[in-house]
């Protein structure tokens, strides 16, 4: 992901297939390394036809790749249902690659994929993960593809000792965690020496003493309710349970109510054993159940990534050796306090002893809104394992719709790979998996034995996955229109004004509504016009028999889908966390993974700085403009 990200040029084109014109004509722009992501000073609808679609590309080639290998992760099923052996039957329409992609993957070569990649600790920046990666290469090289491993140095920080204890008050409270995870006879990862330890990234270095103080999730309306309570909180260590928000922002939560430390367990009650009872699986902690022992705590960073992603040092740039870096305090991304995980049994003691001190109680897709009806048409072709049906028909069934109701795409947040492509320079998205009963994340056991024991025995989920990947793959790259859809976009995008317009209440954004109001009429002209395109090109059997003032129309539509959705993105980016720049879409301010629509305004309203909202909902309005003019005929 490096140069600068801009719309193709319109010039002629003899031929039309998708995939040779974009391979062909597309990956040879420039690029520079020392460039940022977005050339922000030249970004217009005049100058985003002149550079090049090389990200996009770049996403297709990984796409394709990753469909080859079959590595997937983080795949479940109720192995209490009967999987089903899937009907090689397939709809007529399938091309022929489409047929080869869905014959192709195979159970087997996946589980023995995920066996080398979990068989060592391979954590980032160290030599099992360039061991890793090199292997991947090989791979790759071995199906056929050009591939090479370019090296950067973000920040990483590593564990080089830990330790958490009760040092004072009554002598019974007293305790030196363990801060360790215990083996498991039948789980040769536990085993492993060279084990992770406990410890969070980006964590601030450090040794902390003060009082305990329980935060509950660690949500600001946690800490709010322990100030209300006259609980001073200066110097205090938050404890707090994983849960509600993004671990990060707990962070960021107790270091804004002057927490001098954090502390985040594992609640059993969230992924633990305790109310598993309507579940299918054992509600036992692993290995006798899939949920969390009383010794694993999940790791992970808590880095502050609502606000910034990526290399903390180098925001909005690749970081190479000899790049500038800003100082790690003047990061808005990282935590000024330091922070560690802890399992419910190092948890327990801690709780205890801080009774009395204000306790408060209390299937997986997303996807930008013009590819939705694209994952329902890819979907609706796989088989899913357990059921025998299709995965939309298991989905909507999971979901408890009726026949002529679709099945809900969740709006996408952060915290995964898809977040610099949506978020920062405006590449429509998709993120997808199957989830089921997993109290084992980021913890020593999540392991290969739970996913063969527990996740998804026989590899069928991650058999299928691989197929959606690669249809979804070949549907965007060899259909002769685009399968992207604006007007599915602009109607989500009117209800999305609606709940920003509750948020506000009584105040509203006129300016809003009537923006939206023409996209929704543009979109609705523009999907007419594709579809008189469809119908023309209908009649010509092969396509290269297509006139030339058709191949310029199909090139100009399909310039014009690619790029609608970089419309959305403001340079100016959002207040204070200006490396989010889509005025649809980012994470909640205080939430992390959540997605906040109309996220400028949002952050506004929760302010209570509405001049800053109307700033937004201005920058808003002329974003979609930007994107509706895109779709306009010159």
């Amino acid at each position: 992901m490096v140069g600068s990200i801009a719309s193709p040029s319109n010039e002629d084109r003899s031929g039309i297939k998708q995939g040779r014109w974009w391979f062909a004509k597309r990956l040879n722009g420039d690029t520079d390394e020392n460039t940022p992501l977005m050339n922000y000073e030249l970004r217009t609808a005049k100058s985003r036809k002149k550079t090049t679609f090389c990200t996009v590309i770049t996403a297709v080639i990984l796409i394709i790749s990753l469909t080859i290998l079959g590595v997937a992760a983080s795949l479940w099923y109720d192995k209490q249902h009967d999987v089903k052996k899937p009907s090689n039957k397939l709809p007529s329409e399938l091309t022929e690659a489409e047929r080869i992609m869905l014959d192709l993957p195979s159970s087997k070569n996946v589980r023995d994929y995920l066996k080398t990649y979990t068989s060592k600790a391979h954590l980032a920046g160290t030599l099992t993960d360039k061991k890793q990666a090199e292997w991947t290469r090989d791979q790759f090289e071995s199906f056929g593809l050009e591939t090479k491993i370019d090296t950067y140095w973000p920040l990483l920080n590593y564990p080089v000792s830990h330790r958490l204890a009760l040092v004072s008050g009554p002598k019974r409270f007293r305790f030196e965690a363990k801060l360790a995870e215990d083996p498991v006879d039948e789980d040769e990862t536990s085993k492993d020496p060279n084990v992770v330890p406990l410890f969070h990234g980006y964590s601030k270095n450090g040794t902390v003493q003060g009082r305990i103080v329980y935060a509950n999730y660690g949500r600001l309306e946690d800490f709010q309710f322990l100030k209300d309570q006259g609980i001073n909180l200066n110097g205090t260590i938050a404890l707090m349970r994983y849960g509600g928000n993004f671990r990060g922002l707990k962070v960021r939560a107790a270091e804004t109510f002057g927490c001098a430390g954090a502390l985040i367990y594992s609640d059993p009650i969230d992924d633990g054993p305790l109310n598993k009872d309507n579940s299918s699986n054992p509600a036992e902690s692993y290995p006798d159940g899939p949920w969390r022992s009383k010794s694993s705590a999940q790791r992970g960073s808590v880095q502050f990534f609502s606000v910034i992603a990526g290399d903390p040092l180098t925001p909005g740039y690749p970081a190479t050796e000899n790049a500038t870096r800003i100082k790690y305090e003047d990061s808005p991304g990282v935590p000024k306090i330091p922070s560690l995980p802890l399992s419910w049994e190092d948890a327990l003691p801690i709780l205890k002893a801080t009774q009395g001190l204000g306790v408060r109680g209390e299937k997986d897709w997303a996807a930008s809104p013009s590819l939705n009806r694209l994952l329902y048409n890819v979907v609706s072709e796989i088989i899913d394992p357990r059921t025998g049906k299709s995965v939309f028909e298991a989905w909507k069934a999971d979901q408890k719709l009726a026949d002529n109701e679709d099945p809900q795409v969740l709006r996408l947040g952060s915290g995964s790979d898809f977040t610099p492509f949506l978020d920062h320079v405006g590449i429509a998205s998709i993120n997808f998996a199957f989830v089921g009963d997993y109290g084992v994340y980021h913890s020593n056991y999540d392991s290969f034995h739970w996913m063969e024991k527990f996740g998804d025995p026989g590899f069928l989920y991650h058999q299928t996955l691989v197929k959606l990947w690669g249809l979804l793959a070949l549907r965007l790259s060899d259909s002769t229109i685009l399968p992207i859809y604006p007007s599915d976009y602009s109607t989500e995008i009117a209800k999305y004004a609606v709940e920003i317009a509750d948020m506000a209440a009584p105040r509203t954004f006129p300016d809003l509504d009537l923006a939206i109001g023409k996209l929704q009429k543009i979109t609705r002209h523009f999907e007419r016009q594709r579809q008189h395109l469809e119908n023309s090109l209908a009649e010509y059997k092969p396509l290269d028999d297509i006139p030339s003032d058709l191949v310029k129309r199909l090139a100009t539509i399909n310039d014009r889908l690619a790029f609608f959705e970089r419309g959305f993105i403001d340079n100016e980016g959002i207040k204070d966390r200006d490396w989010f720049k889509h005025v649809i879409f980012a994470p909640g301010l205080w939430t992390g993974y959540a997605s906040q629509v109309f996220p400028a305004i949002a952050d506004g309203i929760e302010a209570k700085d509405y001049a800053q909202a109307l700033h937004a909902e201005a920058r808003a309005v002329w974003a979609i403009e930007q994107a509706f003019n895109s779709l306009k005929d010159e």
